[in-house]
């Protein structure tokens, strides 16, 4: 019989999140599939528990195009957990072959003006969050639940 890890423990019945370690920082965060699984009455089934432990590294021109794609703004890419709380979901959800067509699309069609600018704010965010050697997990530490906006997520 298998078990949820105890981190798992601390999330409240039904909510649709995981812990996810970004540079050894524990926070929560969204999966679409589970929230799928428990709204959608054809069946999606009950969700599971995987764990991928294998390191994912993207880099920083990756990290900034799922910041820039988020659909936030300034205010909401201030705060490091919020960072890496949106890498987290990106890479959970949304897969390689997605952050390929959006880097793609970037290319074909480079932002310019007010996007221009705010192109930069997320390549710098992301490069300042993820500037520094990434730490180990630490179990001890306990999931952080990044504050989000109010603002609609392009997915």
């Amino acid at each position: 019989m298998k078990t949820l890890p105890p981190q798992a423990k601390l999330l409240d019945p039904g909510e649709e999140c995981t812990i996810a370690y970004v540079n050894g920082h524990a926070l929560f965060a969204d999966q679409e599939h589970r929230w799928c699984a428990t709204t959608d009455a054809s069946g999606g089934g009950e969700p599971v528990v995987c764990t991928v432990t294998a390191p994912i590294s993207l880099t920083p021109i990756d990290l900034a195009v799922i910041l820039y794609h988020w659909g936030t703004d300034y205010e909401d890419l201030a705060a490091d957990d919020t960072v890496r709380t949106l890498i987290a979901e990106a890479v959970i959800n949304w897969g390689s072959r997605h952050l390929a067509d959006l880097r793609a699309e970037l290319r074909a069609s480079p932002p310019s003006g007010a996007d221009a600018r705010f192109w930069a704010y997320c390549h710098q965010r992301a490069t300042t969050v993820f500037s520094t050697t990434p730490q180990a997990p630490h179990q001890g530490q306990p999931p952080v639940r990044a504050p989000r906006s109010t603002h609609g997520v392009v997915r």
